[in-house]
């Protein structure tokens, strides 16, 4: 029962007892830990596809209304293609698609588009300070921010 075929059992059953109430004229109420897990499987999943749809949307957004369009749509591409790599890492390596590793892509842009946001204000910052984009993107990405560009 710890399978995609627990869901097909247990609408199985389900219809066969809503029938059962309607060819008798009887209000059906169910109970049991297998019902529930399913149905609440089968909520967490189908939430979980519109909140990681949603939140790319709404970081996007975000991207939108504070960047340049090329940068927005690479910075988008790359939270994208870390949750694609996110799946096909669990999936490389032998893990199932459970409900808790399925939050996996959500951390992934939740956490990723807030911290391409912050690179992106400290590139214009230092683009501002030097003048130079190359200088900028050395500032943006080296360990040491902005310590060697006042040196």
């Amino acid at each position: 029962m710890n399978s995609v075929q627990r869901i097909v059992t247990v609408n199985g059953i389900t219809q066969l007892v809503d029938s059962f109430g309607i060819r008798n004229g009887l209000d059906m109420h169910y109970s049991g830990l297998p019902l529930i897990r399913t149905r609440m499987a089968t909520k967490v999943a189908s939430e979980t596809r519109w909140f990681l749809l949603g939140s790319v949307v709404m970081m996007s957004l975000i991207l939108f209304f504070s960047f340049a369009v090329s940068v927005r749509c690479a910075f988008t591409l790359v939270v994208i293609v870390g949750v694609v790599f996110s799946f096909g890492t669990m999936d490389l390596l032998g893990y199932k698609i459970t409900l808790l590793n399925a939050l996996t892509p959500t951390l992934v842009v939740v956490i990723g588009i807030p911290n391409c946001i912050y690179f992106m204000n400290k590139y214009h910052t230092a683009y501002r300070d030097t003048g130079d984009k190359h200088e900028a993107l050395v500032v943006m990405i080296g360990p040491d921010g902005y310590r060697h560009v006042f040196l």
